[in-house]
């Protein structure tokens, strides 16, 4: 059985000192092992209660949070809905007048055509031109004054409600008699530009593919 007493090592834990008692380390007292003992079951106890005030202060925050959203919910079917209601129900407005303000047009478009037809001047009454010419002249009036293929005159058949609605959601519409005057003048303009910019390649293109062919006898520039 071991007497000496060699310098223990404050930091071993209960169960290095009761393996050294057990196995014959006379130096290990009772004090060491009940103090070894209590030190981990309070440093247990810290742990845990660390743990716990951890917990309980994670459960405070997720209850605010939860708060805040239960405030939120309220307010989403509330006061934070009203904007939208009010949008819903002028969209609603302006689509019932705008239904019923194509309506009209395409009554007054279908008698318009209709009293063209009448006095013989309508397209498709199967006429020639020459005779269609000859009834205008004989009216007083042109064809371009009678035409209803304008760009400011309603279509029969087309979703104009569609179109809104195409517009709202910011994609491509085709140009349309519903179209104000300066949208009109905005899409001419781009359109311009875009004639003019491939007109522009196509005369970059050709000038970068000409070559000169000499017979002799005169040149000539072929294009390719």
């Amino acid at each position: 059985m071991t007497t000496t007493d060699p310098t223990l090592d404050t930091a071993q834990t209960y169960a290095e000192l009761e393996e050294r008692f057990l196995n014959g380390d006379t130096t290990i007292t009772r004090q060491q092992l009940r103090e070894a003992k209590e030190a981990e079951e309070f440093a247990e106890l810290e742990a845990e209660a660390a743990r716990r005030a951890q917990q309980a202060a994670q459960t405070q925050e997720h209850a605010a949070r939860a708060a805040d959203l239960v405030a939120a919910i309220e307010q989403l079917q509330g006061a934070d809905r009203q904007r939208a209601v009010k949008a819903y129900t002028a969209a609603v407005k302006a689509l019932t007048e705008l239904q019923d303000a194509t309506a009209e047009l395409v009554d007054k478009y279908g008698r318009a055509r209709g009293g063209l037809a009448s006095l013989g001047l309508g397209g498709g009454n199967g006429g020639t031109v020459a005779a269609l010419e000859q009834r205008h002249a004989e009216l007083g009036v042109t064809r371009a004054q009678t035409s209803l293929d304008r760009r400011h005159i309603i279509t029969p058949g087309v979703d104009y409600v569609e179109h809104a609605r195409r517009d709202a959601a910011g994609k491509e519409v085709r140009p349309h008699a519903l179209w104000s005057d300066k949208r009109f003048a905005d899409y001419d303009a781009a359109q311009q530009r875009l004639a003019e910019e491939q007109e522009r390649r196509r005369a970059e293109h050709e000038k970068n593919h000409e070559i000169v062919v000499d017979h002799g006898f005169g040149n000539y520039t072929r294009r390719f």
